[in-house]
């Protein structure tokens, strides 16, 4: 830590290399807002009218809300808000925060439920993550060659859509069901995986001014983190680990959530560009962020 921070002012693109400084607040504020919401998320298994869980939720919203009005008003924000002035970055943003809350955070409980609710082995709660990552990962190589043939909103809204639809597969459990009875969905989810991702990086960076590239990308992937973070306590919360048919029987809900929000996102980007272009949304590239001039459209 104490050489990454030294080496700050010798990065031309950093706030200190401008004359600046580092949003420590900012930081500080997005690490405990959506630390408290997980924590009132997690605990709200207990009851969700619970003092403590009430506490971490009201907490949380209070601070994000107090994060979004500090980067407004500080000079170098850690986050520009202004950003979000622009459809495209907006809908790149969503789209990456729904790919965490969908299904990574399937992904990241599928162990637990091999092992526990169809008594496989701990290697073989691994087997369903190799087939998504697997195949997420060829697909992104060949979708590489879609850009310039179909908009990128088209790309983020199939791979949601697929993802949704790989993720539905994915319940009800029976007592009687085998790991056999994951691999399709899983396989269908990481098509769609493997789609979505070929196009977010990319968009994450082209949608922003050229000096916050690097702003772009680092938003990008905290949309993802915190959803996936989000989705796994919703997950948590809404499964029940007391016995293995226990398991296998609420799986249905967290699969439910999860599919359907990704269908819905799927659905809804196309709508949002179709709506947003033809009302001549003004970009962010045209405008001036951050304390410096962005390029004229």
């Amino acid at each position: 830590m104490i050489v990454f921070f030294r080496a700050l002012p010798a990065n031309p693109a950093s706030p200190a290399a401008a004359g600046g400084r580092i949003d420590y607040v900012g930081a500080a504020a997005l690490i405990a807002g959506p630390s408290a919401l997980l924590a009132g998320l997690v605990l709200g298994r207990t009851g969700w009218l619970q003092p403590a869980v009430l506490a971490f939720l009201a907490a949380g919203v209070v601070i994000v809300a107090a994060f979004v009005f500090h980067e407004r008003r500080t000079e170098f924000p850690l986050v520009d808000i202004r950003l979000f002035t622009n459809w495209q970055f907006v809908t790149v943003t969503v789209a990456a925060f729904t790919a965490g809350f969908g299904v990574i955070s399937l992904t990241s409980y599928t162990p637990t439920l091999v092992e526990q609710g169809l008594h496989g082995s701990s290697l073989a709660g691994y087997v369903p993550l190799v087939i998504w990552s697997g195949l997420s990962v060829l697909v992104s190589l060949v979708a590489r060659h879609l850009r310039g043939r179909v908009t990128p909103e088209t790309q983020l809204a199939a791979g949601l859509i697929i993802i949704g639809a790989g993720l539905a597969t994915l319940a009800p459990l029976h007592d009687n069901a085998t790991l056999l009875r994951l691999a399709p969905g899983f396989a269908i989810a990481g098509i769609g995986t493997g789609l979505l991702n070929a196009s977010l990086g990319a968009q994450a960076v082209a949608t922003v001014p050229a000096h916050h590239a690097s702003m772009g990308s680092g938003v990008n992937n905290t949309a993802r983190y915190l959803g996936s973070g989000l989705g796994v306590a919703v997950v948590t919360s809404t499964i029940d680990p007391s016995s293995p048919q226990a398991l296998l029987h609420s799986w249905a809900t967290p699969v439910a959530i999860c599919a359907a929000i990704s269908l819905a996102v799927g659905i809804a980007i196309p709508i949002y560009a179709r709506v947003s272009r033809s009302g001549g949304t003004r970009s962010v590239s045209g405008s001036t962020v951050a304390g410096t001039p962005g390029p004229t459209s």
